[in-house]
């Protein structure tokens, strides 16, 4: 064997390690893209069950306002109207923007009311204040997990050599929630 065989062979042996690891590489990086990304839908659907349990709340919620307060303004009105934008969101951005409409509705309802010794009295209100209290606790709870691992996700999708793996495969990055 001549020594530009062996050359050659050489060369053709670390061409095919070279694509070996630039294959293992692209499969490492889609993998934890995968994970990630999974793992950023799995936190925004806790965060979804908490908003349509708050959702599904808000009509009993304003039926008893309504019922023992009379209100000449448009506060109840509104806060359905942000239920229900909240529930035809289309997307996800569009969905977290509804939601802290929504939100900021509920506790500005609940501070109007706070003193009002019709509803102070209703047994009715006060569970329900109190089932919205902690699901707004729970909702900031899911939130923080939802943007943590929405961070880590969008953070990778900016970093070499994931970058180049998610513009291939159309990875997008996740809003975030401002609460």
């Amino acid at each position: 064997m001549s020594v530009g065989a062996i050359i050659g062979v050489i060369l053709g042996i670390i061409v095919i390690i070279m694509v070996i690891i630039g294959i293992a590489l692209f499969v490492a990086s889609y993998n934890i893209l995968m994970r990630l990304r999974n793992n950023a839908e799995d936190g925004f659907a806790r965060l979804d069950a908490q908003f349509k349990k708050r959702c599904d709340l808000v009509p009993a919620f304003i039926q008893i306002i309504n019922s023992c307060v009379n209100t000449s303004d448009n506060q109840t009105e509104e806060i359905m109207t942000a239920r229900n934008l909240a529930l035809a969101s289309k997307n996800i951005q569009e969905q977290l923007e509804n939601e802290v409409i929504l939100s900021d509705n509920i506790k500005s309802m609940l501070a109007k009311y706070q003193n009002e010794t019709s509803l102070i009295s209703n047994e009715n209100y006060l569970k329900l204040k109190k089932d919205l209290e902690q699901l707004e606790k729970q909702i900031n709870i899911s939130g923080s997990f939802y943007n943590d691992v929405a961070n880590i996700y969008n953070n990778r999708l900016e970093l070499f050599p994931s970058n180049l793996i998610a513009k291939w495969c159309k990875f997008t990055p996740k809003p975030l929630f401002k609460f």
